[in-house]
């Protein structure tokens, strides 16, 4: 049994939850850089501490995988680490950045709803799910690489960059718009959020997902709210309403994120396993640790 976790911990754990994605080819960035913590901000003209105190002991659930957990508490304004100098560590985003991919294409107009429909070109995608016509939910359930790319490919490097300014997203680095090549031979499958240019820390993701469902952009709330649609996923036991997405890599780099509603609070989260030495290092392991977190301490 493991040791039972202080209460805020248990409410707090459930937001890892999400459901396990189809066969992802999405890749990792295998550049990766470490940005400093903020540790202190000015206010009235005080040093004052960030809320950057609570060290969450999560070991055992990460089964010798080496990773990271951020989880921010809206409510109390306190952030929750478990191995923090990784958490402020930037990597390549993977399929977390169809979040962004998705606001950007609804405000920009390219697409109108989560039924907007894209054509399949025909080519025989690794991935059986992605060989159709595709709607913006059915893609980003199935984390379809080629229906993304085809979506900022027509917003237009322009917006994505203005876009990502202002959500100061990560380095906000697009240069390799085309992406690495990492998916040879699939055109469609590459792009600057896979093992390329773009990079950004699981303490980044969170924030930027507290700015945006908190409605701190200039994003249009009617599009925020069909993003938050399709990023839920199911409950357990109805304790609490959970959104995410993941992301998955070939050599060593996962991602979880997301946010949980619960009794009147909200909980930004993220979690990355960073372990090349690792063949469980993927999305799929991301939740099999959350959900053994939340089979253990949510009773």
């Amino acid at each position: 049994m493991h040791q039972r976790i202080k209460p805020l911990v248990t409410a707090i754990c459930l937001v890892f939850i999400f459901a396990g994605c189809t066969k992802n080819i999405d890749n990792i960035g295998s550049s990766t850089t470490t940005i400093p913590a903020l540790k202190e901000v000015t206010e009235n003209n005080n040093m004052v501490s960030t809320p950057y105190d609570n060290c969450l002991d999560l070991k055992e659930y990460f089964q010798g995988i080496s990773g990271c957990a951020v989880i921010y508490d809206e409510n109390k304004n306190i952030y929750n680490f478990y191995n923090q100098e990784l958490t402020e560590k930037r990597s390549s985003p993977l399929s977390t950045f169809k979040i962004i991919s998705t606001l950007i294409g609804l405000d920009s107009d390219v697409l109108q709803s989560k039924d907007t429909l894209v054509s399949w070109d025909g080519i025989q995608y690794p991935v059986e799910d992605w060989n159709h016509d595709m709607t913006l939910e059915q893609a980003f359930k199935s984390s379809c690489v080629w229906y993304f790319r085809d979506v900022i490919d027509r917003v237009g490097k322009e917006e994505v960059q203005k876009a990502l300014d202002e959500l100061s997203y990560g380095n906000c680095d697009i240069s390799q718009w085309q992406g690495s090549n990492v998916n040879n031979g699939y055109e469609k499958l590459n792009g600057f959020w896979l093992e390329s240019s773009l990079l950004i820390s699981p303490k980044e993701q969170v924030d930027i997902l507290q700015h945006i469902f908190s409605n701190e952009t200039s994003m249009r709330e009617k599009n925020i709210n069909i993003l938050k649609d399709i990023m839920e996923i199911d409950n357990f036991d109805n304790i609490a309403k959970v959104y995410g997405k993941t992301g998955t890599g070939y050599r060593g780099n996962a991602w979880f994120i997301g946010m949980a509603n619960k009794e009147n609070n909200v909980y930004y989260f993220a979690i990355r396993l960073d372990d090349s030495n690792s063949d469980l290092c993927t999305g799929s392991k991301a939740k099999e640790i959350a959900i053994n977190i939340i089979n253990e301490h949510l009773k």
